[in-house]
């Protein structure tokens, strides 16, 4: 799954879920999108990071 906190300028707003499709089923090919794993939120898990047509996606590990 993908969540998003989106920034409203002075902060964020809350989280929620945009997306259950990162993967290659869903059109996530390797082909077409890059995809790489990092701690993007400093909590020692690994986390999805995926280049798509349209933007940046994250999938945080809960």
């Amino acid at each position: 799954m993908v969540y998003v906190a989106l920034s409203n300028g002075a902060s964020f707003d809350a989280v929620s879920r945009w997306t259950n499709d990162f993967d290659l089923s869903h059109g996530w090919t390797v082909s077409q999108y890059v995809r790489t794993v990092g701690d993007v939120n400093n909590d020692g898990k690994a986390d999805l990071v995926g280049f798509g047509l349209d933007g940046v996606y994250i999938g945080t590990a809960k």
